[in-house]
């Protein structure tokens, strides 16, 4: 039986801390590739711009930097720190990137180029797609991800008010909305992260108790058949009533039932009636088929498990669909040792019978939970990342496309502020019910957080096809919501990219669908875009 033991809530978080600080460092490695080639970049289109000495130094700075979390990766690596100390590690890599953070925000700030409006475009361009690109990575320490944004945006937001003029203060606005949306969405994908990694350590335990309940279960059939090999030299009658004696516990909180070879109960106790519903009297003498073993599948393997057990001297665990005396289904675990006679024969059966039925409900919802979205039900990213490898290889087997709806609704901001976040949640539910009716039951429609959804459609021969069903999402997604005596309305913008025509991986499909969406909600939403193939 399962015991109630759980991880100490601390020890949990200290795992997970572990967790998201490995995951960080080990993008260390292409970050600081990318990051020093964009710096790179940056230094020759600037060099004639700026003093040469002043961008040497910068990318001198960011490369130091880099070298510095470069070597927390290694000694992190190295050291492999125990749950109880990774606290000062987390403390490191939030001050490590609030380093590279401000190396980036001296590119907004001191080495702005403010005579050069073109140079300026490509600064304030790199440092927001390095800002947004850190959000993956380091989300997972989400203090560290804050440290970076406010070090890297915030100079540049300052630089953009300070100099004056309508053009500049916009775009200094402008720079710090984006702050907070990238706040915003990097505290989101932590907590999801956060999330799984937890329900991943419970899960963990919750197969460790079934595993030693089973190590239980089988030494209790082992331990069950030295008693029947030690009485096979005892008369017959002796050996049957000790084995019974041994067997038939009342107070067993296990059934146990014994049949004989023509599956005929012989011995039927209290949890069996708990179980089945049948009282001790209604069951003995009826064949055990009669009573449990509804369905024909079930009968062949009660045949099945009798013929086996004619031929070996140990016992057999299985798990059936049985049927209670008032119709219901349950599933039960059998646990069924032969009975022999002094010459060998087998006579009967003995079996132990666990009901599981809410055991395996409840493990089929912790597995739910870890590939769902709660509110929706819909698949959360975790799940459509593995349907959508999957569709990729059977595009390609087939030389045929997948499609990739990345789906943000305009005004559901709105509607949050207006109406509060459980009409927000109302929405989300019925769009997810409305978009489930518009896909075939091959593709995939997921929640990918907040008010984001993605479509992933299987088998696309062409991009009209892909566009066509972007369009009635559109139509859909845009009709009013009764909600309260109150219509509430939503808009979907939508990027669609297209596999293998923008990437052959995920992070490059999902990422060109994002950009798409952009697109669409620039234009000023309601629409779909492609990126060009």
């Amino acid at each position: 039986m399962l015991n109630n033991r759980k991880l100490p809530t601390n020890l949990i978080r200290d795992r997970v801390t572990v967790d998201r600080v490995g995951l960080l460092l080990r993008t260390t490695p292409l970050a600081t590739l990318v990051s020093l080639l964009n710096a790179a970049l940056v230094v020759y289109v600037l060099w004639g711009d700026l003093p040469q000495s002043a961008l040497l130094a910068w990318f001198a700075a960011l490369a130091l930097a880099f070298a510095l979390r470069t070597s927390l990766m290694v000694a992190f690596d190295r050291t492999r720190p125990s749950p109880a100390g990774i606290g000062r590690w987390e403390r490191r890599i939030v001050v490590v990137m609030g380093i590279i953070g401000l190396c980036w925000g001296a590119l907004g700030s001191a080495l702005f180029p403010v005579s050069n409006p073109l140079h300026q475009v490509l600064v304030i361009c790199t440092i927001a797609g390095m800002s947004a690109g850190a959000l993956v990575p380091a989300c997972p320490v989400y203090p560290a991800y804050a440290a970076y944004l406010a070090g890297a945006v915030a100079p540049l937001a300052t630089t953009l008010l300070l100099l004056g003029g309508e053009v500049f203060a916009s775009l200094g606005l402008l720079v710090l909305v984006y702050l907070a949306a990238l706040l915003a969405f990097g505290y989101q994908s932590h907590r999801t992260l956060v999330e799984s990694l937890w329900l991943k350590y419970q899960c963990d335990e919750l197969v460790h108790q079934l595993t030693e309940a089973h190590r239980q279960a089988e030494q209790t059939n082992r331990q069950l058949q030295r008693e029947i090999i030690e009485r096979r030299r005892a008369e017959e009658a002796e050996r049957q009533d000790k084995q019974r004696l041994m067997l038939h516990v009342l107070n067993s909180p296990l059934a146990v039932i014994e049949w004989d070879e023509h599956f005929r109960v012989v011995t039927w106790n209290p949890s069996a009636t708990r179980i089945f519903g049948y009282s001790e009297q209604e069951a003995l003498g009826r064949p055990l088929q009669e009573l449990v073993i509804g369905t024909p599948e079930a009968q062949q393997q009660m045949s099945a498990l009798w013929k086996s057990l004619v031929y070996r001297t140990g016992g057999d665990r299985v798990e059936q669909e049985n049927i209670a005396k008032d119709g219901r289904q349950i599933l039960c675990e059998w646990y069924n040792t032969p009975l022999m006679d002094y010459e060998g024969r087998m006579v009967g059966v003995a079996s132990l019978v666990q009901d599981v039925t809410d055991r395996r409900l409840r493990e089929a919802e912790i597995t739910h939970k870890a590939y769902h979205d709660q509110l929706t039900g819909l698949p959360n990213r975790v799940l459509l990342y593995e349907r959508v490898a999957v569709k990729q290889v059977q595009a390609r087997r087939r030389n045929l496309k997948v499609a990739v709806l990345f789906i943000d609704l305009d005004g559901f901001k709105q509607v949050n502020d207006q109406y509060g976040h459980e009409a927000g949640d109302y929405v989300l539910k019925c769009l997810a019910d409305r978009l489930k009716g518009l896909v075939r039951q091959e593709d995939t429609v997921a929640r990918y957080g907040g008010d984001e959804f993605v479509v992933a459609l299987s088998g696309v021969s062409k991009v009209e096809d892909a566009e066509a069903v972007a369009t009635k999402i559109i139509l859909a997604l845009s009709e009013p919501i009764p909600y309260r005596g109150n219509e509430l309305r939503v808009t979907p913008s939508i990027g669609i990219s297209f596999y293998p025509d923008h990437g052959n991986n995920l992070d490059e499909l999902f990422s060109m669908a994002d950009s798409a969406m952009y697109k669409a909600k620039q234009a000023g939403g309601s629409r779909h875009h492609v990126l060009a193939l």
